[in-house]
């Protein structure tokens, strides 16, 4: 039952399945376009969280065909820049920042080999700063995927959607409960 002050969780929703043609699990399409040029074949991203996400992680995600975004929370750029590196035999790798980093962002999108996916990532996603960082990211490397977040309502995620993020984390929780996705049409 719905509990007007928390709303839904997982344990109260059931999917019911109905009756398929389908012959094999093998034949489902589960890829999905997150736009400029990323498509997943397995619709999972990773956590960008420092004790779920670095270089092992990342690889062996992408290797299965999802989306790894690695941690902000390293030591220094360089060792940043190292497990970015580590990565750099797949192509899907995304890199997250927190707001008023333009010199950090601006550091990975310079090199050699910047990343395809940006992530602005702020536990309250629907603030000044994160709506002022993602936009900075949006006007000077439009061409790179941005996930902004994360939001806990619709208008948290207009402004993010406003400012210029592709994709908006949706969801805040205790670290366990993954955040959803929305993405731009």
């Amino acid at each position: 039952m719905l509990n007007p002050r928390t709303g839904y969780t997982f344990d109260d929703v059931l999917l019911v399945p109905k009756h398929s043609e389908i012959k094999n699990r093998k034949d489902v399409d589960t890829s999905v376009n997150l736009g400029k040029g990323i498509k997943l074949t397995i619709p999972v991203v990773s956590a960008n969280m420092k004790n779920v996400t670095g270089s092992t992680m990342a690889k062996k995600l992408s290797t299965l065909g999802g989306l790894p975004i690695l941690h902000r929370f390293f030591d220094s750029m360089q060792e940043y820049v190292s497990d970015y590196h580590k990565c750099m035999l797949f192509d899907k790798i995304g890199v997250s920042f927190g707001i008023n980093n333009t010199e950090v962002i601006d550091a990975f999108m310079n090199l050699k080999d910047p990343p395809k996916v940006v992530c602005v990532d702020v536990a309250h996603g629907d603030s000044k700063g994160c709506a002022q960082t993602t936009e900075y990211i949006a006007e000077k490397y439009p061409d790179v995927l941005l996930i902004s977040g994360n939001v806990a309502t619709k208008a948290g995620a207009r402004t993010l959607y406003n400012a210029g993020a592709d994709v908006i984390k949706v969801g805040i929780g205790p670290g366990s409960l993954k955040p959803a996705m929305v993405f731009r049409n």
